[in-house]
């Protein structure tokens, strides 16, 4: 990496770039995520900084615009200051100092507050024996740990959003690569202008979750309240539209006024699985009554999180080296990005810069090319929103994480019509999965061509026919199940049900009014999810006695992402390993005798209500390694295992608290979601 001078003359055919310019791109690259919110203070931002020409481009018109509006508003609070990270991979004997080389460089923007920041390989790695320039996948490797280290300083400088330099270069470079990758239409739309921030997933606060705790401190810097003048308004404005002889005495009318909103119960998974004849063990061997709905209330529901932006991506390379060169801004060349035989960006790059390429390869086609597809993609999720609106949503339950369903009935249409309908189909199968599925990554749209033909019949084709009946399936770790609330007729029927029978053959039987969405069951074949926690101080040696010490601090208070649905924060106040793990049917006798009987009736009746069948085994659960005897409360390490709470349910043994204490909240749900169920992730 060398220093490039400032040349005597500028770029005349590049024109720099304008602070407002700059402004608009900020506005539609980073939109309010919370847009009912109002701000109530300010908040600092980031910027990714290598020290090449565009990110020193992007740090400097941050700072222009910091002096031409110092507060103006990214997102959704006003700017408090800029910070620009400088990633020092130490893979080269003089990253170090490169990387203080770029710091000099941005001290001498003003309102910049440079920062460097150190790749930890043996955290990273798991191990200081490993030597990351031996990594076969050092690239995606070190990709991984600049996206967890610069999310890390995010939460700790309390930044929302972190500020990338890709340009309509990099734009271009990008969809050439995935031309040459054969990617599908949707994949060549290049990148996107922001996102959740990659590589974080399980990264309590950095990716999408921590904002019900920024909500909760003394001072949050967003809130949903109304200001006294606003309440003030809203009351006047409401009395000037009541008649005259209704105003005197309505203040008093309206206190004594309790007017609330009337529906029936919403249906739960009971209804329909004693339909369908789905079996409670528990809930038969002791009689439980199936009208009994016990109260459970829901789950947080975690939201938030570092969001990436990219303000740049509609602007030429050639226009941030006219605005550094003009504003006397100095950058950095590093070679290795223009060795073509290291990466296929580079390669791509080369033969961009070096060879004439055909006019459909050229930037300006490309780039149209990935305009044309983002607006064909718009138009699509704005069929797949309609859809979703006539979607009903009877029951999300953040408890088991299960989802029931009706979906609407979609018409097929001839020709192109059809192929857009299922595009769309599609999109809405795959907004339902994402609630539930414990997967990071959602399935692409061409893998749900099958399932949109069984979810949606009317839709199928010769390719993807219905199935007949409608049958359990898995995808993306999520299982679809079938409610089937109409029974056939019965053989009694006479004609009448050979009638039927012969018209059900006859034709594909239509879709089922509703689909109750779970966690798949487990494979046999992979490893169960776990986490583990170990409670050191005062730990013996394995097969002793210990007790358990009240006047012990709490350990362990970090939340923990559990099979990508659940964040839990375990307190440990007893020695020894606890484990986060699926509920096992070999615990539940010894738990549920464990119980108070009051305590045994309503873990079944949960437990019937709301995670029906094998649904329950997908719960998590907290377990002791060791035993222990409740009467004198000690324990002996490493002696079995104890099933010692439901978390998410709320069940747990006698006394637990006195060794553990635990909180749990459900992964982050689209908000179109949450609107429908009248749920909310501020609580």
């Amino acid at each position: 990496m060398a220093m490039r001078p400032i040349p005597r003359i500028f770029h005349h055919s590049a024109k720099p770039v304008s602070v407002q310019e700059f402004v608009d791109a900020l506005r539609a690259a980073c939109p309010p995520r919370y847009p009912k919110a109002r701000h109530t203070g300010h908040r600092r931002i980031g910027v990714a900084t290598s020290g090449g020409v565009d990110s020193m481009a992007l740090a400097f018109l941050f700072s222009a615009l910091r002096k031409h509006d110092p507060d103006f508003i990214i997102g959704d609070n006003p700017c408090g200051g800029i910070d620009a990270f400088v990633i020092d991979h130490k893979l080269r004997d003089s990253s170090t100092q490169e990387s203080h080389a770029v710091l000099r460089e941005l001290e001498k923007l003003r309102y910049i507050k440079p920062q460097r920041l150190a790749l930890d390989w043996a955290e990273l790695l798991g191990s200081p024996d490993i030597d990351p320039r031996t990594l076969p996948n050092l690239e995606t490797a070190a990709r991984r740990g600049r996206y967890r280290t610069l999310g890390g300083m995010c939460v700790k400088e309390g930044i929302d959003n972190l500020f990338l330099a890709h340009h309509a270069d990099d734009q271009h470079e990008t969809v050439l690569m995935r031309l040459l990758g054969g990617h599908p239409g949707r994949g060549l739309v290049g990148i996107r202008s922001s996102g959740d921030i990659p590589e974080c997933n399980g990264i309590y606060r950095v990716h999408q979750s921590g904002f019900i705790d920024l909500m909760r401190r003394k001072k949050p810097p967003l809130t949903y309240k109304l200001r006294k003048k606003e309440v003030h308004d809203l009351r006047r404005s409401l009395l000037s539209e009541i008649s005259s002889h209704l105003k005197f005495g309505l203040e008093h009318t309206l206190q004594q006024l309790d007017v609330r909103p009337h529906s029936g119960p919403p249906l739960l998974p009971e209804d329909y699985f004693s339909e369908v004849g789905v079996a409670d063990d528990l809930a038969t061997e002791h009689q439980i009554s199936p009208r009994v709905k016990p109260d459970l209330p829901q789950l947080d529901v975690e939201d938030g999180g570092v969001r990436i932006c990219r303000p740049l991506l509609d602007f030429e390379k050639d226009r941030l080296i006219a605005t550094c060169e003009q504003n006397g801004v100095k950058w950095f060349e590093d070679h290795t990005n223009t060795d073509p035989t290291l990466t296929t960006r580079n390669a791509v790059r080369y033969m961009v810069r070096n060879f004439e390429l055909p006019q459909a390869l050229q930037r300006p086609a490309i780039l149209q090319m990935a305009d044309r597809l983002k607006e064909a993609i718009r138009a699509d999720e704005e069929e797949a929103d309609g859809l979703f609106r006539k979607t009903e949503i009877i029951d999300f339950r953040t408890n088991s994480g299960t989802l029931i369903v009706q979906l609407p009935e979609v018409e097929a249409s001839a020709g192109d019509g059809l192929e857009k309908r299922r595009t769309a189909a599609a999109l809405l199968v795959r907004r339902l999965i994402e609630v539930v599925t414990p997967e990071e990554q959602f399935p692409m749209l061409p893998s749900l061509r099958g399932i949109v033909s069984r979810l949606f019949p009317r839709l199928a084709t010769e390719a993807f026919p219905a199935a007949d009946p409608p049958k359990p399936f898995n995808i993306g770790g999520v299982l679809f199940s079938p409610l089937l609330t109409n029974p056939p007729p019965s053989q009694d029927d006479g004609d009448d049900a050979a009638a039927a029978a012969a018209a059900s053959s006859a034709a594909p039987t239509p879709a089922p009014p509703c689909w109750f969405i779970s966690r798949a069951p487990y494979k046999s074949t992979e490893p169960l999810p776990s986490l583990e926690f170990v409670q050191r101080k005062g730990m013996p040696q394995r097969g002793t006695l210990i007790r358990c010490k009240p006047d012990w601090s709490f350990v362990t208070k970090k939340w923990h992402l559990w099979d990508g649905r659940f964040w839990i924060r375990p307190r440990l106040r007893l020695a020894g390993t606890f484990a986060i793990e699926p509920f096992r049917p070999s615990h539940a006798k010894t738990f549920r005798n464990a119980l108070e009987p009051k305590e045994r009736e309503r873990l079944e009746a949960l437990l019937r209500t709301y995670a029906p069948g094998k649904v329950r085994y997908t719960l998590p659960a907290i377990y002791y390694k060791g035993s222990i005897d409740w009467a004198t409360m000690t324990a002996r390490i490493g002696d079995g295992e104890t099933l010692l709470a439901l978390p998410s349910l709320g069940v747990q043994l006698p006394r637990l608290g006195e060794i553990v204490e635990y909180q749990v909240r459900y992964k982050k749900v689209g908000e179109d979601v949450l609107r429908k169920c009248d749920m909310s992730f501020v609580v």
